[in-house]
């Protein structure tokens, strides 16, 4: 991965997640993995936009949910970041 990608992807991922995991805990779910429900791309588009300010909200909702879908809706919290931030850079 590019250092740019790299450095983002660190970010990302270190950013806080607790409201997501807590969420997720509550569902029953395991919080490391990614399933595409709207309430998670939504948290998802949230951290984004914190890194990826000039893309738009709907914008970076269509990539997470395009990247979820050829994703099966279900991979790593890593994953999903990774194959996003591919779709945005």
């Amino acid at each position: 991965m590019p250092y740019r990608k790299t450095i983002l992807f660190k970010k990302i991922i270190n950013d806080d997640w607790s409201n997501y995991d807590a969420q997720k805990l509550k569902l029953d779910l395991n919080p490391r993995i990614y399933t595409a429900e709207d309430w998670e791309a939504q948290y998802l588009v949230n951290i984004l936009f914190k890194y990826f300010p000039k893309q738009s909200s709907y914008n970076l909702y269509k990539i997470v949910l395009q990247c979820g879908m050829i994703k099966n809706y279900q991979c790593s919290r890593e994953e999903i970041i990774q194959f996003v931030i591919s779709r945005l850079l």
